[in-house]
């Protein structure tokens, strides 16, 4: 008896994208299609005002939509556009400044659920390319840190392990999800699928690349948006204890991740630690005065 095969629409929400959009919608066509079935890549261009639509327009393929947005509403405002008219059975997620590692990206983050019908989400293995400046590498410290945490805590299924470059959510979970005015629309997404009490699986082998930021000002510009104090104040009243407890990190494997970074580039670490307790101050004051410029890495696309 043949399997089901899945139907799969693809969101791309984009915001002067115009250096990599081509790339991302190749990389898609281009993927290996084991039990699945492409029906839709949705490109939701979020008041760009470079080249982005002029270039994806331009991959000429009757499953790419193009849709445009002539003012700049913000990623969760797109998100909602694509949720809205998504068909398949599953939509796959992915921001437009990544690249695809390998064909098989897209089966990887489909298979947990083709598996297990509890599973309603799954998150991706975002990496940054390798580093090339002195600091970059110092950031790229940072990420070595993150990704311990989040492949050792509970296996990876947890809320490190679902970042909003790369992921897959079953149509009735995405249909239902409406979000409020927030900036970290990954989280959000995580703590609705628990607070329903869905499944979510982390896939280590769906690896999507994307640049690490090349500049201060940059690079706080994600620490202000993604740390998890900024998380936590966030989303805490939207589900309560359950954020704090899913950002809990072991403290011994944490630690320990830490001085393995350090002996490998102490000034690297010693100066982003002192960029972060720089930033520490500001996280309120970001959230209560939010601003959607502010949290565009330019040197990241």
């Amino acid at each position: 008896m043949k399997s089901k095969i899945i139907k799969l629409s693809i969101g791309i929400p984009a915001y002067n994208e115009g250096n990599n959009i081509q790339n991302i919608l190749l990389d898609v066509i281009s993927q290996e299609r084991r039990g699945w079935k492409l029906e839709e890549i949705l490109v939701y261009c979020d008041g760009s005002t470079d080249n982005t639509v002029k270039r994806a327009k331009m991959i000429k393929n009757k499953l790419i939509k193009t849709r445009v947005g002539r003012r700049r509403m913000g990623k969760t405002f797109r998100l909602k556009q694509i949720f809205r008219e998504m068909k398949g059975d599953i939509l796959l997620l992915f921001d437009a400044d990544i690249r695809l590692a390998n064909s098989q990206v897209i089966t990887n983050l489909v298979f947990p659920m083709s598996s297990n019908s509890k599973i309603s989400l799954v998150g991706g293995n975002s990496m940054p390319y390798p580093p090339r400046s002195l600091f970059e590498k110092a950031v790229y410290s940072t990420f070595e840190v993150f990704y311990e945490s989040r492949k050792v805590y509970k296996n990876g299924n947890n809320v490190f392990g679902c970042t909003g470059s790369c992921m897959a959510l079953k149509r009735d979970f995405a249909k239902s999800i409406s979000f409020p005015k927030i900036i970290n629309e990954d989280a959000y997404i995580y703590f609705q699928c628990k607070k329903l009490s869905l499944g979510f699986r982390y896939c280590d082998d769906a690896i999507v690349y994307y640049k690490l930021p090349k500049s201060v000002k940059d690079y706080l510009r994600q620490v202000l948006r993604s740390e998890p104090k900024v998380v936590s104040m966030e989303l805490k009243k939207y589900f309560g204890n359950l954020v704090e407890e899913e950002l809990k990190r072991p403290k011994i494997s944490y630690l320990r991740s830490i001085l393995k970074e350090f002996t490998r580039n102490p000034l690297g670490v010693s100066y982003v630690s002192l960029l972060n307790v720089f930033c520490k101050p500001f996280f309120s004051v970001v959230l209560r005065n939010y601003k959607l410029a502010w949290f565009t890495a330019d040197s990241t696309k």
